[in-house]
């Protein structure tokens, strides 16, 4: 008699790949103009650098499950339910914070630039640290029948 297999629980690799995703899918992209930015902006960035900045902030407008926060959510719900950090919550508080500052920044309002630089920036390092924390078992298996 053939047994279903139930989903295999999250293991600590597979927590640690999902916060490898986290810094490389949502940290790297999201902050990728912002770490070219001074967060005490005199000036709004102007032309493509604002349109590259916006769409790393929020992504695209027509898919908003491909936007940073949405990703965010998403990779987090793929970790193991007894996996906590209180970075994670701090990212969460950092998204909550950006999207109410979307149309401002979108309106090129420099201080909410600034403040929105601040919080990509916040979210990249905290992620980027939880990778690092956690990092993915590279490991690799001998070759058979070596020298």
């Amino acid at each position: 008699m053939a047994r279903s297999r139930s989903p295999a629980p999250a293991t600590p690799s597979g927590a640690a790949e999902t916060l490898a995703k986290l810094a490389h899918d949502v940290g790297k992209y999201l902050s990728r103009v912002a770490r070219n930015l001074d967060p005490a902006l005199s000036s709004p960035p102007t032309g493509p650098l604002l349109a590259m900045l916006l769409a790393d902030l929020y992504g695209p407008k027509a898919a908003p499950s491909q936007r940073p926060h949405a990703v965010f959510v998403a990779l987090v719900q793929e970790l193991p339910a007894d996996f906590s950090d209180p970075r994670l919550s701090r990212c969460g508080d950092a998204f909550a914070a950006l999207d109410a500052l979307e149309a401002q920044v979108t309106q090129a309002d420099v201080p909410a630039l600034g403040q929105a630089v601040r919080l990509a920036l916040a979210i990249d390092t905290d992620l980027r640290d939880l990778a690092r924390a956690h990092p993915v078992n590279r490991r690799v298996a001998p070759l058979r029948g070596g020298r």
